[in-house]
């Protein structure tokens, strides 16, 4: 397993952005049953606007391939609506 994660923050025309998440990749690998499983990918990056000090919006892109180990599972990608509330 591999799992890579990182924040690029940056600042246009005094606005604070960010660019975060992550990507993951499993090798093929078998179950608890000794079934084969094939490789698996999935990632989140995540585009941020910081709206004040605790409250941040953009958009979340998912994009699982073979996801969960499952070859018969579709592949997909999705775009999110994101909304963070930093404590």
């Amino acid at each position: 397993m591999l799992d890579v994660n990182g924040a690029y923050p940056f600042t246009i025309a005094g606005y604070d952005f960010s660019l975060e998440g992550h990507i993951e990749y499993l090798a093929p690998r078998r179950d608890e049953f000794g079934g084969k499983l094939p490789w698996w990918v999935f990632s989140q990056i995540e585009f941020r606007w910081s709206a004040s000090k605790h409250v941040s919006i953009g958009f979340e892109w998912q994009v699982a391939l073979n996801k969960l180990g499952d070859s018969e599972t579709d592949d997909w990608k999705a775009i999110q609506a994101l909304l963070v509330y930093r404590f």
